[in-house]
């Protein structure tokens, strides 16, 4: 059977952390810090990026000792000298990256986690070990699969089984729900009820407070590194409003205009009028593209669509139907098989990427720590990744330091990236930050095309109005803008048309509006039916 541990009392104190400190070079990331989750609650661990809350995590999962603050786990003070050993005191986090093998199958990932036995493992016990936690809780998964053919939504399942076959009975949820679908969301909360209805102590990070309110029972605000404040949630009008003042620290307008299951703030509205552009030729022309995927099996059908200059298309669909292979076949990432991406006349398609650039497009991918940036390098060398090559940074074999350090600090300045030390590594920043100067890295070249994946997955408040500001200034110059887009609400708010992706496919191409019968259509394109009208620039 699977490894158990006792699950506390509910109602008791699960996991309290008492005056937590932890410094890194430059900054004090948590400042005495006091947090308790209960058994039996659902506790929500919110703040800006940068506010502290993946150093908590880290601490409370072994990755990190606190230099000063004590830790306790049911009532019992605890020192946790590694992630072997806080998951055998039963904690369990689930990261927003998640930490799988994903050329082993989900009973394998388990068993690399275990302690015992040490040769000889029955995988098959294991497996039904975990159908029979997936029943329990609302978290099937097929466990002899291979992580790497399941879906994003499997794949934290599986994230979640880990931990609980390994004896977790305190679990923390890091962003959990950025990367699944509407259906996929309600499946998660009802596993997590179920959980804390059994006496598991949940600890819940999240950034989209119309699921925090909806979810937790009380949550607890982080700002600047230190706990302001812990509220009882019981659901009332203005909850959101208040959490949203206690994270940023100040009065703000605060709007519903982004109806992200969280609130936008906009401290200093630039949000204009999208530029009156009458478009004449199109920037980006997309015909009968055809790409292959991991599997080698095509990914992308036959996708036509076009792009105007001072135009914000969003891709949208549900997570896995060809829009990652679509946008790094269009930012020469990835062979095209057939077709052709024309650049304002010029075909890109498997140009080589320095080219791409040239040409004038620019590319954000949704994984800015994995793929848009290099986590162990300082964030000069990050920022000299697209341009270290052109003569104002480089003289031969050797880069001008002068000259990138001197860019750097404009684009600290002028995108309002805080940092601590710009020699420490990328993967030191908060996603918010990094996002931040990656904008800043690719607009700097002014491109007429900017492709981005998922803008603002992951980011708080203030950085995902900075960041929609920024598309909306790009826009506005008279750029054309390609969003790959998996929430709805975010592509409402942002964009001048919507092309739906199913199964690669290009199913239509709908206006942003939120008309009955315009959700009824695009949520018909993204199950894959053709029942709604086809529109400029679409093959039926």
């Amino acid at each position: 059977m699977f490894v158990t541990t006792r699950t506390p009392v509910i109602g008791t104190s699960a996991v309290r952390l008492t005056d937590i400190t932890r410094r890194f070079p430059g900054i004090v990331a948590n400042d005495r810090v006091n947090f308790e989750v209960k058994a039996g609650e659902i506790h929500a661990l919110l703040g800006e990026n940068g506010a502290g809350k993946s150093t908590l995590l880290n601490i409370l999962a072994g990755f990190y000792r606190p230099d000063e603050g004590e830790i306790f786990l049911r009532d019992e003070k605890t020192v946790l000298r590694g992630p072997a050993d806080a998951i055998k005191k039963g904690v369990g986090v689930v990261y927003q990256h998640f930490k799988l093998v994903p050329n082993q199958t989900v009973a394998e990932n388990v068993a690399l986690g275990m302690r015992q036995p040490r040769f000889f493992l029955n995988l098959k016990k294991i497996e039904q070990d975990l159908d029979e936690l997936g029943r329990n809780y609302n978290l099937a998964v097929r466990a002899g699969a291979k992580i790497g053919s399941l879906s994003v939504g499997e794949q934290q399942r599986a994230e979640i089984l880990r931990a609980l076959y390994l004896g977790a009975t305190i679990l923390a949820l890091d962003e959990p729900t950025a990367n699944l679908t509407p259906k996929e969301t309600e499946g998660l909360f009802t596993a997590v009820r179920r959980l804390a209805s059994q006496g598991f102590a949940i600890i819940f990070v999240s950034h989209k407070l119309e699921e925090v309110v909806s979810l937790a029972s009380r949550a607890t605000i982080l700002r600047g590194g230190k706990a302001v404040a812990t509220l009882e949630l019981k659901g009332q009008p203005g909850e959101k409003e208040q959490i949203a003042r206690l994270m940023i620290g100040r009065e703000a307008d605060i709007q519903s205009e982004l109806e992200l299951g969280m609130i936008e703030l906009l401290p200093e509205k630039a949000v204009k009028e999208a530029a009156s552009v009458t478009p004449t030729e199109p920037t980006l022309v997309v015909r009968d593209l055809n790409v292959k995927g991991e599997m080698l099996n095509s990914s992308v059908k036959k996708v036509s669509f076009e792009v105007y200059p001072g135009e914000m298309a969003g891709l949208v669909g549900v997570a896995g139907n060809g829009q990652r292979e679509l946008a790094e076949a269009l930012a020469g990432l990835r062979k095209v098989e057939s077709g052709s991406v024309l650049l304002n006349g010029v075909n890109l398609a498997n140009k080589p990427v320095r080219q791409v650039h040239k040409m004038g497009l620019a590319f954000l991918p949704e994984d800015r720590l994995g793929t848009g940036s290099a986590a162990g390098l300082n964030l000069e060398d990050n920022f000299l990744l697209r341009d270290y090559w052109r003569p104002e940074y480089s003289a031969g074999p050797f880069l001008r330091r002068r000259p990138a350090r001197q860019g750097l600090g404009e684009a600290i300045g002028q995108y309002s990236i805080t940092v601590g030390d710009v020699y420490a590594p990328a993967r030191l920043l908060s996603g918010g930050n990094l996002q931040k100067l990656l904008l800043a890295r690719e607009l700097r070249s002014q491109p007429k095309l900017l492709i981005v994946a998922n803008p603002t997955r992951g980011l708080d408040i203030n950085a995902s109005a900075y960041v929609h500001n920024k598309l909306r200034q790009v826009r506005e110059q008279g750029a054309a803008v390609l969003l790959i887009l998996e929430d709805l609400d975010e592509a409402f708010l942002l964009c001048d048309q919507l092309l739906v992706m199913y199964e690669g496919r290009l199913m239509g191409q709908l206006p942003p509006s939120r008309t009955p019968a315009n959700l009824e259509n695009i949520g018909l394109l993204m199950a894959g039916s053709s029942l709604a009208p086809i529109h400029r620039g679409m093959q039926p």
